[in-house]
């Protein structure tokens, strides 16, 4: 019995002596718990950059003042359809076909709180297209940018089918989330029909 014990014991008649104090855990468990925290502390850092350089890329595209306005008035005989061959083209150097009216289609891949009401993007092509049985459509693969009005796309949304009838403002390079170059086509927005939903 430990001296303490017997003082215990001493000054209160009839009191046992409690148990020993346990000793502390081992090291390896705190080295565990505070390696998981900084694990968890890193991947948080990570997802704020993330999120902060596709604030910033959309940003910087949505400020981008050279898509010019809408065409006032409208005038549908000034667009054409592009051959598969010409749209391929256009994918290949948009700055050659810039100022140049044409009909597209494609489907609505981002259009949220980050791109804003004005700005979405899209994979496009020259032909129309409808989802597949199962609600699927995968053939679109041009990524391309589009801006409008906030009235003339309040009805669009992500995931939808779409023909445009849009301006074409040129190539756009920029970074993408992870640090990528990413190449697109910038156009502006005319005249857009929702026709289909796909997932």
């Amino acid at each position: 019995m430990s001296l303490m014990s017997e003082a215990i014991h001493d000054d209160v008649p009839g009191a046992e002596p409690g148990p020993a104090p346990r000793p502390p855990g081992p090291k390896k468990k705190v080295r565990a718990t505070v390696g998981r925290r900084g694990a968890v502390i890193a991947a948080v850092a990570f997802a704020a950059v993330v999120i902060t350089a596709a604030v910033l890329t959309v940003r910087s595209l949505t400020s981008d003042g050279d898509w010019g306005d809408p065409a006032d008035p409208f005038e549908p005989a000034r667009y054409t359809h592009l051959s598969a061959r010409d749209f391929a083209k256009l994918g290949k150097s948009p700055d050659d076909f810039k100022g140049r009216r044409i009909i597209i289609y494609g489907k609505v891949m981002s259009f949220d709180s980050t791109t804003g009401s004005d700005t979405f993007r899209a994979v496009t092509g020259h032909a129309r297209l409808t989802p597949n049985e199962g609600g699927y459509l995968s053939d679109y693969e041009q990524n391309t940018f589009l801006k409008g009005t906030k009235k003339m796309l309040a009805d669009v949304v992500q995931k939808d089918v779409f023909e445009a009838y849009a301006t074409v403002r040129g190539k756009y390079d920029y970074e993408s989330a992870l640090g990528a170059g990413v190449s697109s086509i910038k156009m502006r927005v005319d005249k857009i029909t929702v026709y289909a939903t796909a997932k």
